[in-house]
């Protein structure tokens, strides 16, 4: 997406490690996730990263109701309360 910016400015929302299992190639780590607020003009230009990930635009009470892990829940409160602005 050419036209991401951050929204409504350029402040961190959350930091949050968060563990990742391991696999053949690694073992299990932690990795830190900088969690920050980007728009853009064009949504419609969204790609996913891969063909096989899921990528929905959705309401906060769609995310909710989509979202299993409290931490990103967490984050969906962080931004919430700027979408009313």
């Amino acid at each position: 997406m050419p036209d991401l910016a951050p929204w409504p400015d350029a402040e961190v929302r959350h930091l949050v490690i968060v563990p990742v299992p391991g696999n053949s190639r690694e073992p299990a780590h932690e990795h830190a996730d900088v969690r920050f607020v980007l728009a853009t003009n064009v949504p419609e230009a969204v790609r996913p990263e891969n063909p096989d990930a899921p990528l929905l635009w959705l309401t906060p009470d769609e995310a909710r109701m989509a979202i299993t892990e409290a931490n990103v829940l967490d984050t969906l409160s962080r931004v919430e309360p700027l979408l009313v602005r």
